[in-house]
């Protein structure tokens, strides 16, 4: 029997336009690595970013990176980017992430995917009943 993942793995928009544009050989690695690795324990697998990229992780796999956030209170990561490393190429996945951040579209698509997230269901407390 398989063991349940400790974190639920969710996808900016962004992101999920990164994992389409990817090769098919790609897309299988990156399956395993986040079933793997980042659903079990993200900060173990993971680089944490520094500068105005700090709160980020990156994973590196094949010639490509994935910066994904860590929210532990929720068992929750969310994958902001993934794309290849290519120094200081325009392409480049983390001159492309550092752009997101700064113009704030970043922060909007992880609002976006966290407001996505059901709040844990409550029982409604019952009104107690009136004494005639």
């Amino acid at each position: 029997m398989k063991a349940e993942p400790a974190y639920e793995i969710l996808f900016t928009d962004d992101a999920e336009s990164d994992v389409r544009a990817l090769d098919g050989s790609i897309k299988i690695q990156l399956r395993k690595i986040l079933a793997r690795k980042i659903a079990a324990a993200p900060d173990s697998f993971g680089i944490p970013l520094g500068g105005e990229l700090s709160g980020y992780y990156s994973h590196h796999f094949a010639a490509h990176r994935l910066i994904y956030r860590i929210y532990k209170q929720e068992k929750l990561v969310v994958v902001c980017a993934v794309g290849s490393r290519r120094g200081v190429h325009a392409s480049d996945v983390y001159q492309q992430f550092q752009t997101l951040a700064q113009t704030g579209r970043l922060a909007d698509q992880v609002r976006t995917v966290l407001d996505s997230i059901e709040p844990p269901k409550r029982h409604p407390r019952t009104p107690p009943k009136k004494k005639n």
